[in-house]
């Protein structure tokens, strides 16, 4: 088959496409992209049911673009109508498209990163304090057991101190004499 010169203008512009006539392959190919269309249709549909609509956009935006172009380019290829053939760039739209997204993605993640970033800097301020507390507490306690062990031991009163079961654990020097 001898390929044939198509002439058109798209925005104003001519444009000269050399194509040949489809053959099977073509129209295999045309119909297999329906079908797998039509699959994964069927599968957003299904997911629908379990992720949201936030979730699936993608997928959903991209084949239909797909489908879309492949019905566009099966019609002329059977001479309904003469415009372009859509298909190669309904793919260079689609991932400028996933590209826009995985930006939009990585801008989030770092977005997200500066405030894990701050929340872990606030954490660690408050570590800080309650180590500190933490610290003063100790030390008071030390300062009031220090205190009242001395009260103890340098009373003239003989003083004994007992545990839950009545044992003796501690006395002090004037119970001893």
């Amino acid at each position: 088959r001898e390929p044939f010169v198509r002439l058109f203008t798209f925005f104003g512009r001519p444009y000269v496409v050399y194509e040949s006539s489809p053959g099977p392959l073509s129209i295999g190919t045309f119909i297999g992209g329906i079908l797998i269309f039509f699959h994964i249709f069927h599968i957003i549909i299904r997911a629908n049911r379990r992720l949201t609509l936030e979730k699936i956009r993608p997928l959903l935006i991209s084949s239909t673009l797909i489908f879309i172009a492949i019905v566009n380019d099966m019609m002329i290829s059977a001479g309904f109508y003469r415009f372009i053939y859509l298909l190669d760039i309904a793919f260079l739209i689609i991932i400028l498209f996933l590209a826009f997204l995985l930006t939009n993605t990585v801008l989030d993640a770092a977005v997200n990163k500066d405030a894990l970033d701050k929340a872990n800097q606030e954490l660690a301020r408050h570590h800080r304090e309650l180590e500190n507390l933490v610290e003063e507490r100790t030390r008071a306690y030390q300062q009031q057991a220090e205190y009242f062990e001395s009260l103890v031991f340098n009373s003239p009163i003989a003083i004994i101190v007992l545990d839950n079961y009545q044992r003796v654990t501690n006395c002090n020097p004037a119970f001893e004499k």
